[in-house]
């Protein structure tokens, strides 16, 4: 049991794009104070060869709240 948890959390770290250039998806698990799966959305901008701006919406559920993030 504790394996196939294990092996679930670990496919949850590893980050990947579909396509690059395009509007992507983003989930996770927060432990700690606040115990929530989190789904969002994010979508990289080229603004230099370089320099990319990524900003993000994630919003989270579980133990009893709700959290909104935004990040530029």
């Amino acid at each position: 049991m504790r394996a196939k948890v294990f092996f679930l959390i670990s496919l949850l770290l590893i980050p990947f794009y579909a396509k690059s250039q395009d509007l992507g998806i983003k989930a996770g698990v927060a432990i700690g104070d606040l115990d929530q799966f989190f789904f969002g959305i994010l979508t990289p901008i080229p603004l230099e060869k370089l320099l990319l701006f990524q900003p993000t919406f994630e919003v989270g559920f579980g133990d009893h709240a709700t959290s909104i993030f935004l990040s530029m």
